[in-house]
């Protein structure tokens, strides 16, 4: 016949009373926060605004595995973003692919002239987001 131990774990039952405790000292800060109750109220931050940008284009990329990647300097994380973005497609720095990114912030940027002047235009996608042919004019 089994025995049921009749001494106490008070190391375990204190345990699990701190436990329950927090938990509920912590339940109304839960129940009230905003994020919670109202989800559609939330602003979304400056990286999702930017990366929302590449939405479309990469739909386009998406079938081809590398693409030349021209910006104008102005966001310091620009590249990584558009990269994390349209990946699985691969960017690579410069206009020397079939296909290059146009990432750009300002119209009288020295690299915007640039890219006008030597590349083809092939889908301007808004907020400065563009896709050219890599090859000159």
């Amino acid at each position: 016949m089994a025995t049921i131990p009749t001494t106490i774990n008070w190391r375990a039952l204190a345990g699990v009373a701190l436990v329950t405790g927090l938990a509920v000292y912590n339940l109304p800060g839960v129940v009230t926060w905003p994020a919670l109750r109202f989800p559609g109220r939330i602003k979304p931050d400056d990286i999702t605004t930017y990366t929302a940008r590449f939405d479309a284009l990469r739909d386009t990329l998406q079938f081809h595995r590398v693409a030349g990647y021209r910006d104008d300097g102005q966001h310091g994380g620009g590249w990584f973003l558009a990269q994390y973005e349209l990946a699985p497609t691969v960017l690579v720095q410069g206009a020397e692919q079939p296909l290059v990114v146009g990432n750009f912030h300002s119209d009288d940027s020295p690299e915007l002239h640039w890219v006008r002047e030597n590349l083809r235009l092939i889908c301007d996608y808004g907020k400065g987001v563009s896709l050219y042919s890599g090859v000159s004019r």
